[in-house]
């Protein structure tokens, strides 16, 4: 039994636990006022922690790989830890090093904390998550790349010759590439994005991601097309606690010539349903909207999304791949297929290989 003043240094804190469909149950839990964190902007959160594993075991761990930082909060039992850091640039000089840390044959996940809705900046809270370091100018990030890559050498004890960090020719919208969530925007509507945290009822908040300029613009206007399409569907997003809903997840791939191939993913119960004749019909009531695209439509009735099973409902004069061109050699992409999401730097590393 605690003592009178055992409980008073005690202090009501909910937990978060994370599950893997990304929603947050809270439950309560007694946190010892000693161990909590400091409110401050200058921290971050790492996943993928063991959950045996205690501060002292990683700040060994941290130690190891040369990571500055001011604190480390973690508790056994829990999946992941919270790392402190003196202020905003040393977050984001140790931020790489953090990102390359493996703990039992696992990449270490590290993330922005998630900060309460109502005092967010969405389109901050975005960028954050979705590029980190959008704040650092790309001369320093490569620098910092660069000395993180000569350190780990150094520490390895490798001797081989390092030629430096090759810079993309092209900085601003070059990703052909991108996987969309759907959840409900901070209005409470169907919004096609970036997860950006959940509410207490478990439902999913994605943000708008116009402003990240990592995005090919070609992706952008479609997402805003699909946007459209998503609210007037009358289907609300998946939400994976009740298993309620529809929408899952857009993908979205581009070429160099603008021709796209689009997976919507959507939780059913009837492959038969009347509205799956409906997306159908919505897409060639709007060519004028989707030209130059293939759209196909994944099926699943659990929480994980099969591989395979692609049917594909629309097309508009593209076939079943993309193509691109390197070195003058044509590839071609399937719509499950991997392709380098940044091309011009891919022509780039490709030269300077050969």
């Amino acid at each position: 039994m605690l003592s009178q003043n055992a409980l008073k240094r005690l202090k009501f804190r909910p937990r978060c636990t994370k599950f893997r469909s990304r929603t947050y149950h809270c439950s309560p839990v007694l946190f010892s006022s000693d161990s909590s964190v400091p409110n401050s902007g200058h921290k971050i959160r790492c996943s993928m922690v063991p959950k045996e594993y205690n501060a002292a075991k990683l700040r060994e761990i941290f130690d190891t790989n040369g990571v500055n930082y001011k604190k480390i909060v973690k508790s056994r039992g829990l999946h992941f830890a919270t790392v402190v850091f003196d202020s905003i640039e040393q977050k984001e000089s140790e931020l790489y090093k953090l990102e390359t840390i493996e703990i039992k044959g696992r990449r270490m996940q590290v993330k922005q904390n998630i900060t309460p809705i109502k005092h967010r900046n969405l389109t901050t809270s975005i960028l954050q998550k979705v590029t980190p370091w959008f704040q650092i100018p790309y001369p320093k990030q490569l620098k910092m790349k660069q000395d993180f890559i000569l350190e780990t050498l150094n520490q390895a004890n490798l001797k081989t010759s390092f030629s430096g960090i090759v810079s993309s020719p092209k900085v601003n919208h070059y990703r052909n590439k991108c996987i969309f969530s759907i959840g409900w925007s901070e209005q409470d509507r169907p919004m096609v994005g970036f997860l950006t945290g959940s509410t207490k009822n478990h439902r999913k908040i994605v943000g708008d991601p116009s402003e990240c300029i990592h995005i090919s613009k070609d992706i952008l206007r479609i997402r805003n097309d699909l946007q459209d399409f998503i609210k007037s569907s009358g289907l609300e997003p998946f939400n994976p606690y009740d298993m309620s809903g529809y929408w899952k997840n857009i993908s979205v791939q581009v070429d160099s010539l603008g021709n796209a191939i689009v997976i919507l993913a959507i939780y059913i119960q009837d492959p038969h349903a009347e509205y799956i004749s409906g997306i159908e019909t919505y897409f060639q009531e709007n060519t004028q909207k989707f030209e130059n695209m293939a759209i196909y439509l994944q099926q699943s009735n659990s929480l994980q999304v099969p591989e395979s099973d692609i049917v594909k409902i629309y097309s508009h004069t593209v076939t079943d791949v993309l193509y691109e061109t390197i070195n003058n050699k044509r590839f071609q992409i399937s719509p499950k297929s991997f392709f380098q999401t940044n091309l011009e730097l891919t022509k780039l590393l490709y030269r300077e290989s050969t």
